[in-house]
């Protein structure tokens, strides 16, 4: 893993150096910055540099994740609201009790014989998945 992620800020850096290279070969046409000014290519020059830089906003955040050593799970993490995994074991019993009184509730309410549908002439419709019977 760590060859692929060096191997990532590699295929970063390419065109970073793509664009300082062309800035360097304006600059030399021209002799010296004043002078590649001169004849026109100070805006080319510039949006190159410019360009360059913003290439290297991928690379340090790459850099960085290389660098900074392996992340924390991500079940761990909790806010500083949120109840640590130890503290959440009564709310879980709790919502678990809740569930199981209500469920016999409804069971103890239960109607005797499940409300009639009207058919109107129509074949009963067919339970379950899968196609239609034709």
């Amino acid at each position: 893993m760590r060859a692929r992620s060096i191997f990532a800020l590699i295929a970063a850096l390419m065109p970073v150096v793509y664009c300082g290279g062309l800035a360097f070969h304006f600059i030399e046409v021209g002799g010296s910055v004043e002078g590649a000014t001169a004849i026109g290519l100070g805006p080319t020059i510039l949006g190159l540099t410019v360009v360059g830089l913003l290439f290297f906003i991928p690379i340090f955040f790459k850099l960085s994740r290389l660098l900074g050593g392996p992340r924390s799970p991500r079940s761990d993490d909790h806010g500083p609201d949120e109840p640590a995994a130890e503290d959440k074991t009564p709310m879980v019993d709790a919502m678990i009790a809740r569930y199981m009184a209500q469920r016999s509730r409804e069971a103890s309410v239960a109607p005797s014989a499940p409300p009639a549908v009207a058919n109107y002439g129509r074949s009963p419709k067919a339970q379950g998945f899968g196609r239609r019977p034709r």
